[in-house]
């Protein structure tokens, strides 16, 4: 039946309605028991040792930022992933959760991203809003010219970054959907990811 790929914001809901075999979306075990807790983050001691305090503090930072895109849009944190998973319940589609684990993830981003380079990433994500020339919509997914564009900047000035946060997970969701369409040939699968991993998803997948 094939696979259909669609990005997302993360902040606001998917618009797809049609039913599939497969819902595959961007989360890993921790994330998704998380997000369907809804709890509020908090800082862990324990949590922060073990992935190291650069990919913590990158990790709850980034939640923060989500969150106030959110309230600010009137939306939810990862609406997208939770539209997803009611879209799968009203189906009764087989969701399988395709991301690689966060603590993997931000173990890398403390070990492998120079202290530089995160330095670097904070100091451009503060300016980012007076820097901004391309307007964007955060109501709506960006058009995959303007996300190529973004993506192909973040990897030129923050190639370690880039690296661990998009490349190595694309790699990795790719395998994930690789072994889904073998284990099931004639199922239909619709992948939701955030609209940043959709072409190295893509050039992941020819590669593979």
């Amino acid at each position: 039946m094939g696979v259909k790929i669609i990005g997302t914001s993360h902040i606001t809901p998917i618009s797809e309605n049609k039913r599939y075999d497969i819902i595959a979306i961007e989360l890993d075990r921790s994330r998704f028991e998380a997000l369907m807790s809804k709890a509020p983050s908090k800082f862990n001691f324990s949590d922060a040792l073990k992935i190291g305090f650069g990919g913590y503090i990158f990790a709850f930072i980034g939640g923060i930022l989500q969150k106030y895109l959110a309230n600010k849009l009137g939306a939810v944190p990862g609406e997208d992933m939770l539209s997803a998973i009611k879209l799968a319940q009203k189906n009764k589609s087989k969701l399988v959760l395709i991301d690689q684990p966060i603590q993997i993830t931000l173990q890398r981003f403390s070990r492998n991203v120079s202290l530089w380079e995160k330095i670097k990433f904070v100091l451009f994500i503060l300016a980012s809003p007076f820097l901004m020339r391309d307007k964007i919509n955060l109501r709506i997914v960006p058009e995959q010219k303007l996300v190529d564009k973004l993506t192909s900047e973040l990897r030129k000035g923050f190639p370690g970054i880039y690296r661990v946060l998009i490349s190595d997970r694309d790699k990795f969701m790719a395998n994930k959907i690789v072994t889904l369409r073998k284990a099931f040939p004639d199922s239909a699968i619709l992948v939701v990811v955030g609209a940043g991993h959709i072409s190295g998803l893509n050039a992941a997948l020819q590669n593979i």
